[in-house]
């Protein structure tokens, strides 16, 4: 059992994992429909994405298991609010869409940005 929230709820949801510990993304969407992804925080505040299987259709556990965290719920973006990544362009953003590689590497999960 996975406890996951929206960002700024009180409200933690108990959402149920597989057999094999994953967290299937069609139960996700039925908790939380439209959401992309899950993160949690590390006890500096730091933001870590919980990682894809490699066929993107479940979520893998965490070191520590689904147990000892709480989960935020990641959604897409209409517009992507840090600076960094609008300020050197002249072209607005139109959306931002997580993607996972294939790959459990730290940088697995990006966005891919999306310009009218």
């Amino acid at each position: 059992m996975a406890l996951i929230s929206e960002v700024g709820s009180p409200e933690k949801v108990p959402v149920p994992v597989d057999k094999d510990g994953l967290l299937p993304r069609q139960v996700l969407d039925l908790y939380f429909p439209g959401t992309v992804g899950l993160y949690y925080e590390e006890n500096e505040g730091k933001k870590i994405p919980v990682k894809f299987d490699e066929s993107i259709t479940k979520l893998l556990p965490p070191d520590g298991g689904w147990d000892c965290k709480e989960f935020y719920v990641v959604r897409p973006s209409s517009r992507l609010t840090t600076p960094a990544a609008t300020e050197n362009s002249p072209i607005p953003l139109k959306k931002a869409k997580m993607v996972d590689e294939p790959f459990n590497t730290p940088s697995s999960i990006h966005y891919e940005l999306i310009y009218e």
